[in-house]
């Protein structure tokens, strides 16, 4: 999906696709994910989980690097690793606003794709606690899958706004559209949340954006 100034994923990144690019399992290389509170085997389709956000962004190099684009991010820049903002042509997170335009897809409906989370959304009164196959749900008017529920994905920012744009502050990161382990309360577009950028969780993931140059 070509938004206005970005590119979109049109589902969350898989265990599968994560493994390829990165040559490792999320799940299995990590000794410090939380894993308690997903029942899912760790299936091929699944969203790729126990990513943290230093994880995203090195994912997101290692995939414009194979594809043959420009990396966005500088790792050895602990400070601000994306110096080269809007203009870097490869693959990154997407900032919070871009993630709610793309969620909302210019509706004004509580999750990306309506009012109703049945047909919309992995949460905590479907989910049986596990992650599912991405791109089952609905999609939203964007054609985006699972920007509500299923894992909550990673952003680059926590809303801060200054004089250059987004900007961080400490090392809170933010993480929007809620997980498989969240109730209803948790998973409207508007409801992002932060955690630690080095965190770990069985509820957070990755969906990519590339600029529109």
């Amino acid at each position: 999906f070509a938004a206005k100034y970005y590119y979109v994923g049109e589902v969350e990144v898989s265990l599968d696709f994560y493994n390829r690019v990165m040559g490792k399992d999320p799940i299995q290389s990590s000794t410090d994910c939380v894993r308690e509170g997903n029942k899912a085997p760790g299936g091929k389709g699944e969203p790729a989980y126990c990513v943290s956000w230093w994880d995203a962004l090195k994912f997101a190099n290692r995939l414009s690097t194979t594809l043959g684009l420009e990396t966005c991010y500088d790792l050895n820049n602990k400070g601000n690793p994306w110096t080269k903002g809007l203009a870097c042509s490869g693959f990154r997170l997407p900032t919070s606003s871009e993630w709610s335009s793309a969620a909302s897809a210019g509706y004004q409906s509580l999750y990306a794709g309506g009012n109703e989370l049945g047909g919309l959304a992995w949460y905590q009164a479907n989910s049986d606690q596990s992650t599912h196959t991405v791109g089952v749900k609905d999609a939203n008017a964007n054609g985006l899958h699972d920007m509500t529920g299923n894992v909550a994905e990673w952003v680059w920012d926590d809303g801060v706004v200054g004089p250059n744009g987004l900007i961080l502050k400490g090392d809170a990161r933010m993480h929007c559209g809620g997980s498989a382990g969240d109730p209803e309360s948790k998973l409207s577009i508007d409801n992002c949340g932060t955690s630690p950028g080095d965190l770990r969780d069985v509820g957070l993931g990755i969906r990519l954006v590339r600029s529109l140059n």
